[in-house]
């Protein structure tokens, strides 16, 4: 979100009509959240989105080894972020037993 603005905030408001409507919509997602009492996954793909539309003219002006290393560093982000979830799951599953609940269910053990 922070991204995406500072790149409208050089002066492209009039222009990127897209990206001030997809920051619009992001912003009331974000609203929603800060005032739900339960998760909203509406905000993170808005935002990405918003992100998306307002940098990429940006990105596409900067030259192709800057764009390279910019795609290195979002794909070892995204591997750190899978990697990280993966971890944290496999140590709630080894924490949680998965029949603890079976016999208040009704659930036979095999």
């Amino acid at each position: 979100m922070a991204f995406g603005a500072a790149v409208l905030g050089e002066g492209r408001w009039r222009r990127d009509a897209r990206s001030l409507a997809a920051g619009g919509m992001a912003a009331v997602f974000l609203v929603l959240m800060i005032r739900s009492q339960r998760f909203v996954e509406y905000f993170a793909p808005t935002a990405a989105f918003f992100a998306a539309l307002a940098g990429g003219g940006l990105v596409a002006a900067l030259p192709a080894a800057r764009r390279r290393m910019l795609v290195a560093l979002l794909a070892a982000v995204a591997i750190a972020n899978v990697a990280s979830i993966g971890s944290m799951l496999r140590r709630r599953a080894a924490k949680t037993p998965y029949d603890r609940y079976a016999a208040a269910a009704g659930a036979r053990r095999p």
